[in-house]
């Protein structure tokens, strides 16, 4: 997969300076393949999806299409309207020592 570079737009169209991270100021955003977990009941499934991720702190943003697609899954998911695999387990302590 090609790297993007991510610029802001202004409303007239003309580029302006690149994206930065809300959370640590970075500037180093690329597109990458991430799998997000949502949560459906004690239950979390991993999503593929793609989200542009600051390199220096890990945070995602998602497009709007990509948000709208996750909204979906997790609907069909709590509809039970998608087959899921197990993966693993997902375990509790029961009291903390």
């Amino acid at each position: 997969m090609e790297e993007l570079e991510i610029f802001e737009v202004s409303p007239d169209g003309k580029v302006m300076k690149k994206m930065r991270c809300v959370i640590c100021g970075g500037d180093d955003i690329k597109e990458k393949e991430v799998e997000e977990e949502i949560r459906v009941r004690n239950d979390i499934v991993l999503v593929p999806a793609k989200a542009m991720v600051c390199m220096k702190c890990g945070e995602r943003y998602y497009d709007r299409k990509t948000m709208m697609n996750l909204e979906i899954v997790k609907y069909k998911i709590e509809k039970k309207q998608l087959e899921v695999e197990t993966i693993g387990d997902v375990l509790k302590i029961l009291e903390a020592k």
